[in-house]
């Protein structure tokens, strides 16, 4: 470990993931040997950094998801997940005793998050405050309007962001506090809500390519490539 803080990782299964084409939550399809669920809460119980974590699950899946994981040592509670991102992420957030800690904040879709990348995330907590992984893009952006293109995007500032995302326990406290007292409670990720109410800033370090996010079942299929490649068990 590299500072004395307690690192909690937040995995959030609470979509039912439509665009699938599954009749139950994608984290319970099975890939070669494993679960995309055991596969995403593994990385996080393999890690060095890593201290607990707490799986934010819909709740009709509380049991099941309890059942799946119940060897893995590091996992400490399962919390029911809210109508949305955000609200799931709230209430993982809820969970959390010890409140001078660092958190990680993992989309349960991204299966394949490596122990290099959740080592640089948290190697960059404690100086940075807010970290996020991110990759470059390298196709053409453009920005549209009406079926029309309005502008050409500079892709040499624009990166395609990544979790887990990092952050001091109390700098994405806060900002989900000040939230729930705005109202507005749907953003994209957790690094949205702490720029948007202007908490911190948000720092980058690299992202990786495998770390794909499973959204429909042509990801399983490069899914299953990359653990091939990588020779993950």
């Amino acid at each position: 470990m590299i500072n004395a803080k307690e690192v909690i990782a937040i995995v959030l299964f609470g979509g039912v993931g439509k665009r699938f084409g599954w009749d139950r939550p994608k984290q319970f399809f099975l890939v070669k040997s494993k679960t995309i669920l055991e596969y995403s809460v593994e990385a996080f119980e393999k890690s060095k950094y890593v201290d607990r974590i707490i799986i934010v699950s819909s709740k009709e899946f509380i049991n099941e998801t309890r059942e799946l994981v119940k060897n893995f040592r590091k996992v400490s509670k399962i919390v029911e997940g809210g109508n949305t991102r955000t609200e799931s992420s709230i209430n993982g957030l809820l969970a959390i005793e010890n409140k001078d800690s660092f958190v990680l904040i993992h989309d349960g879709a991204r299966p394949l998050v490596s122990q290099e990348l959740i080592g640089r995330v948290v190697e960059a907590i404690p100086e940075k405050g807010a970290v996020i992984p991110c990759l470059k893009v390298f196709d053409t952006l453009v920005e549209v309007s009406d079926g029309k293109v309005t502008s050409f995007l500079d892709r040499d500032k624009i990166l395609q962001v990544q979790t887990p995302q990092g952050f001091k326990y109390e700098i994405i406290l806060e900002a989900y506090e000040k939230l729930t007292k705005s109202g507005n409670m749907s953003f994209p990720d957790d690094s949205s809500v702490v720029r948007y109410l202007g908490i911190s800033e948000i720092y980058v370090v690299e992202g990786e390519v495998r770390n794909i996010k499973i959204t429909t079942r042509d990801d399983v299929e490069l899914m299953e490539y990359y653990i091939e490649k990588f020779k993950i068990v």
